[in-house]
């Protein structure tokens, strides 16, 4: 359904590009890496400091996909704009 997730037996992998300090919270297109992997782009207005970009992405995510917040986890890229989060419910 969405080439940005990656469907495993029991999780999704989410694979996400994170433009932190950006003007407004949106999630935007699909972006496509060297290796043909997609990516979901977001932007989000928090800084990439304590953490606060990734409490954004999550939040923004979990209202894009319907998945609760507490149902994602942040499993690479903690401090890379590439991440992948893991979700038992994604679609």
């Amino acid at each position: 359904m969405y080439d940005y997730i990656t469907k495993l037996d029991k999780t999704s992998l989410i694979h996400i590009k994170l433009t932190p300090n950006a003007k407004a919270d949106k999630i935007a297109d699909v972006f496509y890496d060297e290796n043909n992997q997609a990516f979901l782009k977001v932007y989000t207005t928090a800084i990439p400091e304590d953490n606060k970009a990734n409490k954004a992405l999550i939040k923004l995510l979990s209202k894009h996909l319907k998945i609760a917040k507490s149902d994602m986890q942040l499993i690479k890229g903690h401090k890379a704009r590439l991440k992948v989060i893991e979700s038992k419910k994604a679609p």
